[in-house]
């Protein structure tokens, strides 16, 4: 019981457990990205490629 209350009091992160190489590929390939503009909306970009591929607009 004392060895949990003391514990509790310790305010450090709990060390983050190593993440799965595919999980790690993945941030290291969109570390390498450019930065999206404040204004971006995906919902564009996916109206724009549904017009694209299906002449509908």
């Amino acid at each position: 019981m004392v060895a949990n209350f003391i514990a509790s009091l310790d305010d450090s992160e709990p060390p983050m457990p190593d993440l799965p190489p595919i999980t790690r590929r993945v941030l290291e390939m969109g570390a390498a990205l450019p930065a999206t503009p404040k204004d971006w909306d995906y919902r564009d970009e996916l109206t724009d490629g549904m017009e694209e591929k299906y002449g509908v607009k």
